[in-house]
């Protein structure tokens, strides 16, 4: 919405400005995109290192081979699909935003 507003008031005065605060909100959607599925797969990383100190029966290290998978399934759930949904909706905005706009079509 902030976007659609700045879009609004900089077309006919800052065209160029537009673009700098397109790029840097990408930009920074992008990098805590990443930012975040490195933090999935540290999560997942240190949920596998602070099992490993338990005393384990065979049973329970099947268990955890079989269900391995599926705690990094709910990690990366909880941790990176909220910034995908965010970059993907920011790429979304900003497509929309240039489609309507003649004057940005460089």
């Amino acid at each position: 919405e902030g976007l659609h507003q700045y879009r609004n008031l900089s077309l006919q005065q800052a065209p160029n400005s537009l673009e700098k605060v397109i790029e840097s909100m990408l930009g920074a959607a992008t990098d805590r995109t990443k930012e975040a599925a490195a933090e999935s797969n540290v999560k997942t990383l240190a949920k596998e290192v602070s099992d490993l100190e338990n005393d384990k029966t065979p049973e329970s290290i099947l268990l955890e081979a079989v269900t391995a998978d599926r705690s990094k399934e709910r990690t990366e759930r909880a941790v990176l699909v909220p910034w995908l949904k965010f970059l993907w909706e920011s790429f979304r905005t900003v497509l929309e935003i240039l489609r309507h706009n003649s004057k940005l079509e460089h």
